[in-house]
């Protein structure tokens, strides 16, 4: 709205950093959007507490946080600080971001948000377009654990008979050795395997809408533990133009 972007922030906070007195534990989250100068734009600051039971093994238990930023189109820059309020230890973590323009009407797609779970829903934490979107934020999966992903595209044109029509294309890369799985699709989803591209698979979107918002899980046959920049491409065939967002995610035993 009004020019801006929604910058949604997917966050882990491992229940083993936190201190816990009478099974309970406090955090402070403070986010925060810059521009090129590092002045600031937007920032949120949120206070949560934390319960476990007595018993609770809080080795690789983490608490997940979904935040909501607005900023302007750019180059920005995202920084993130989490406290133990019980410590006082801090953990800070920065990165670029970059904000499309969506008010031009032009064909693009969102970031690429890399999930543990995707089901049907409406309300609740973590929905987006429909769907209750378990957020993976490390960007971590088991290497034979399918690659379940959701973004969303938007502008797509209307050929003379209100029709779209666009193919999505889904690559991975290997960003460490050189073995590059095979990709099968998995669950309810319509993408194809081509011959001679084994490492992409292919989806025809044909109908009316405007604005995609899809979900897929990826199998990676073959694959070896290690990073990878998976990459997904929308090519709207009315309008002969195409636009693409990458991620990059790793793979462990």
């Amino acid at each position: 709205d009004d020019g801006t972007a929604a910058v949604e922030v997917d966050y882990a906070v491992p229940a083993s950093e936190l201190t816990f007195r009478e099974n309970q534990a406090a955090i402070e989250s403070a986010l925060a959007v810059f521009d090129g100068n590092w002045r600031e734009l937007e920032s949120v600051v949120q206070n949560e507490r934390l319960t476990i039971s007595p018993d609770a093994d809080v080795t690789h238990q983490v608490a997940l946080y979904r935040r909501s930023l607005t900023a302007p189109p750019g180059q920005h820059q995202f920084a993130i600080r989490v406290t133990d309020e019980e410590s006082r230890r801090s953990a800070v973590a920065r990165q670029p971001v970059r904000v499309p323009d969506y008010s031009l009407n032009e064909l693009s797609i969102s970031d690429i948000r890399l999930v543990t779970k995707v089901t049907a829903s409406t309300t609740g934490r973590f929905t987006r377009g429909g769907r209750q979107l378990i957020p993976n934020p490390a960007g971590v999966f088991g290497v034979k654990q399918p690659i379940t992903l959701y973004f969303e595209v938007y502008h797509l044109k209307r050929d003379s008979n209100g029709r779209t029509s666009a193919e999505i294309e889904y690559t991975v890369f290997p960003l460490s050795g050189e073995n590059r799985p095979i990709l099968t699709a998995t669950g309810e989803t319509f993408a194809n395997r081509k011959e001679g591209a084994e490492s992409a698979l292919f989806q025809d979107e044909e109908g009316t809408e405007e604005t995609l918002r899809r979900d897929v899980a990826i199998a990676l046959t073959g694959a070896e533990t290690g990073r990878y920049a998976l990459q997904v491409m929308v090519s709207d065939r009315n309008e002969n133009k195409s636009v693409s967002a990458s991620v990059v995610l790793r793979l462990v035993e």
